[in-house]
């Protein structure tokens, strides 16, 4: 049984994700969406509400089933079942999802990141495209979870980028590294064909590396 004051302070954690969103400019306005697991339930940001005047009662609560309990003051995301596939298939303890201008651009002229870039050794390698489906829908999560297998990120066609990991900072963080990815392989190929990719054996390399000298990648 999780405390009071332990949950309220999960739900400040998802506010200040929210509003990390905005100043990094991942999103603007009421877009995106941030979500933490506790237990067999997920604490997710609510539908509508600007991100400058949510409060910890205004986070919502799901479970990992769907069900919501009675009460809550905010409806939640529209994008709850996305989250709940991507908890239900992977290990993932947070999910933010955005809706960042170089993430969108990208996902309208390829079907997959390459590895332009060691960063992407992160996310399990090439940070493949999903489909369009309509924003919310069951179509969409179905998607997205075949694009992100064996991943932990993916973009979405028309629509922005979303990312798991094991905490909520890790997945602030992969979002902003892979719109930063995405702005690099969109200057790369506004200069001209990209002629150099990195191969699983040298993203191997990288990562025991990063293992040796304590970075995160």
């Amino acid at each position: 049984m999780i405390n009071a004051e332990y949950e309220r302070s999960l739900r400040t954690a998802v506010i200040n994700a929210c509003q990390r969103m905005v100043s990094s400019k991942l999103v603007y306005g009421t877009a995106g969406n941030v979500s933490i697991r506790v237990g067999d339930r997920i604490l997710i940001s609510p539908s509508s509400v600007p991100y400058s005047e949510l409060t910890p009662e205004l986070i919502c609560e799901v479970g990992l089933d769907g069900s919501v309990p009675a009460g809550q003051r905010a409806k939640a995301s529209s994008e709850v079942p996305l989250h709940l596939e991507l908890y239900r298939n992977s290990d993932a303890a947070a999910v933010v999802h955005a809706h960042s201008a170089a993430a969108v651009a990208a996902g309208l002229v390829t079907d997959e990141i390459p590895a332009i870039h060691y960063m992407i050794r992160q996310f399990g390698g090439p940070v493949r495209v999903a489909d369009y489906a309509t924003f919310g829908s069951a179509d969409l999560a179905s998607l997205v979870s075949q694009a992100i297998h064996g991943r932990t990120a993916a973009l979405m066609r028309s629509h922005g980028l979303v990312v798991y990991a094991a905490d909520l900072g890790a997945a602030l963080a992969g979002c902003e590294q892979l719109e930063w990815l995405c702005d690099v392989y969109l200057r790369a190929r506004a200069a001209g064909p990209i002629i150099a990719t990195l191969d699983t054996d040298e993203l191997t390399v990288v990562a025991d590396a990063a293992t040796q000298r304590g970075y995160r990648l």
